[in-house]
């Protein structure tokens, strides 16, 4: 039985869709790793998840889909997703997502210097104010 070319494009754009979603992937595992401190064993780790993920997706894609031979046009559109969506909107995300942790870390920094004047301030009135009454 030869296939015909409604089955091949279909399975064109369904893998189109599969693209997107291995790119939502990789910007999540990227924002995952800017927020974990730097470490080469959960780099890895982070690694290998995302290589177990996509593996597995097409694995089942393949299956589902191409009677589980690997076609060219569906690598093809992958690459094609992935590429135009990660130097797109996916530096755009990176930057968004490094712009917030920047900001989290200055209020954060921000809270901590005026939380400690005041209690470390306050504190010390105070034991100046008990020296004064045991006195």
């Amino acid at each position: 039985m030869e296939i015909t070319l409604y089955s091949q494009t279909i399975t064109f754009l369904s893998s189109l869709i599969l693209g997107g979603i291995v790119v939502g992937i990789y910007i999540f595992m990227e924002v995952m790793r800017e927020a974990s401190p730097p470490n080469k064993i959960i780099l890895f780790m982070e690694d290998m998840i995302f290589s177990f993920i996509v593996c597995g997706l097409n694995l089942f894609f393949s299956i589902a889909c191409t009677q589980g031979y690997i076609r060219w046009y569906v690598v093809t559109a992958q690459m094609i997703v992935f590429v135009s969506v990660y130097f797109t909107l996916g530096k755009l995300l990176k930057k968004i997502v490094r712009s917030v942790f920047d900001f989290i870390l200055f209020c954060n920094e921000k809270t901590k210097g005026f939380l400690q004047r005041i209690f470390v301030g306050n504190s010390q009135k105070m034991l100046e104010s008990i020296k004064k009454i045991k006195k």
